[in-house]
């Protein structure tokens, strides 16, 4: 069994290597990128994105908002993971398992102070900043 594996792993690097551009999806030219790049600004357009490239001050400060936004939604994740596996791994330790729930509250807690910000910001900025 373990040598029909080996043979099969070592067909498929062999048929990679000997014929590369059997497994290249699409040629890297330089018009091929462009007319790709046309087309997403033309998806871009349609779903109402800016696509000129120039940014503006309020929409760098929006980004970088919704990217710190995002960072603490993984840290919520993060938190929920670690209670879960201390509560887990309590063995019956009632301690333990109060400090495991003590956490998954303080991050529900926090996840509900964060939504409520991105949704507040969201609002501001959508109603005062883009004017829209």
């Amino acid at each position: 069994m373990r040598n029909i594996k080996s043979f099969s792993l070592g067909s498929a690097i062999a048929a990679i290597s000997v014929f590369p551009g059997t497994v290249l999806a699409q040629s890297s030219s330089s018009t091929s990128q462009s007319g790709l790049m046309n087309r997403l600004n033309n998806v871009a357009g349609q779903s109402g994105f800016e696509t000129s490239g120039a940014t503006t001050v309020p929409v760098i400060i929006g980004t970088v908002i919704n990217v710190a936004l995002s960072f603490l939604g993984a840290i919520f994740l993060g938190l929920m993971i670690y209670a879960g596996y201390k509560w887990m791994t309590a063995a019956g330790s009632e301690q333990d398992i109060e400090k495991a729930k003590g956490t998954i509250k303080q991050a529900i807690i926090g996840l509900i102070v964060v939504l409520s910000s991105w949704s507040i910001w969201t609002f501001i900025f959508k109603a005062f900043i883009l004017g829209a």
